[in-house]
Order: structure tokens, then C-alpha cells, then sequence
């Protein structure tokens, strides 16, 4: 609960936490100068995926989760890691350095550019990356699937929950904020007056 306003007259904000968020389409969205990607997370453990498109084509970008290998992006992990198919026919990779706590929220931003690559922030924090995996930044292929997902899909778990999911093209600003129906609800307090 966020509680604002008077000792008299509280006012309460509710967010709303899920696990699964099927069926958004991105196809309407101009990712020639690259994305952001935004999240409130929290793993209750190691998981394999987190934002992917449901019917595995190969030319829409995955943020995921894998193990410390880098190498190894269907080996269930805490680390987040990027794939960009790139017009040229390439993939840009990044994988983050660090790992985030089981069982703590954390905010993730991901932000891609054809010309700097990947930058990550994780609880507001610029967090270091290993992109020597793929091929050196450029151009991302449009997005043709109108059906991500964040959470599980393809056989690919996602164990935990997220709020406040937000896609933003780099291009004109023009963002997507999924419908989160939510399978529980999350209770923030903040600042609350000691007189309520």
C-alpha cells in the first residue's frame, strides 16, 4: 500500500505482481534505433527465460535468464542475458556480469542501440556485461511476432514474479505497457505518517 494524503485521509495504491503475461504484440512498434525494456522482478529462484517471443522465430530478440557459463542460455541462472538477430544476419549477445539475489526485488532496464549495443541497470545501477559472445552491435530485425510473452513459455520456466513491465522504441517513444491481470497483489508502503 502507498499511502499519501492527510493523517485523516490516506490514500492506498495497489500493484498488481504476476508470473505469466501472454499474447503482446510488438509488431506496431519501430525498433530501428534499438528499445528499452523495464521491470520490477523477483526470482524465487533460478530460471531459464523471462521475455520471449511463444512461438520460437528466430527473428525476434530474447531477454532471459541463464546460468554463470554465459555460454549456456537454457541453463537455468540469475543472470540476464540478450539476443538481438541483426539484419546483417548476425546476433548480438550480452550477458551480465553479476548475478541478481534470489528473493529480492530488484528494478532491470535494458536498453539497446545498433550503435552502443547493450546497457543494463539493475536497481538503478549500470551493471557490467560480457558481450564477446555474438556479433558487434547494428541494426536489430524488425519484430514480426505478435505474441511475446514474459514468464514461461516454449518449455522454458520463469520462477518468479514481475510488476511494472514497460517496452519503449528508441525510434518515436511509442511504448507497449502489458495488461498485467496479476495472480497476486503486491502492497508497497511508503512514508507512512506515524499519526495514521
Amino acid at each position: 500500500i502507498n499511502i499519501t494524503g492527510t493523517d485523516d485521509l490516506p490514500e492506498f495504491e495497489v500493484a498488481t505482481v504476476s508470473s505469466d503475461v501472454d499474447n503482446i504484440d510488438m509488431t506496431g512498434l519501430n525498433f530501428s534505433s534499438g528499445f528499452k525494456f523495464e521491470a520490477d522482478v523477483k526470482l524465487d529462484s533460478a530460471s531459464e527465460t523471462f521475455f520471449r517471443q511463444q512461438n520460437n522465430g528466430s527473428n525476434s530478440f530474447l531477454i532471459e535468464f541463464g546460468d554463470a557459463d554465459h555460454n549456456s542460455p537454457h541453463n537455468p541462472g540469475t543472470y540476464l542475458q540478450l539476443y538481438i538477430p541483426l539484419v546483417n544476419g548476425g546476433v548480438y549477445k550480452a550477458v551480465t556480469i553479476d548475478s541478481l539475489t534470489i528473493d529480492e526485488w530488484h528494478s532491470i532496464e535494458v536498453n539497446y542501440d545498433p550503435i552502443n549495443g547493450a546497457t543494463i541497470f539493475i536497481d538503478g545501477q549500470s551493471v557490467g556485461l560480457d558481450d564477446s559472445m555474438g556479433d558487434s552491435p547494428s541494426a536489430m530485425v524488425s519484430v514480426s511476432d505478435g505474441n511475446y510473452t514474459v514468464g514461461s513459455t516454449q518449455g522454458e520456466d520463469f520462477n518468479g514474479v514481475f510488476k511494472d513491465v514497460k517496452i519503449t522504441s528508441l525510434e518515436d517513444d511509442s511504448e507497449i505497457v502489458p495488461n498485467l491481470s496479476g495472480d497476486e497483489v503486491l502492497f508497497i508502503q511508503d512514508d507512512v505518517d506515524d499519526g495514521i
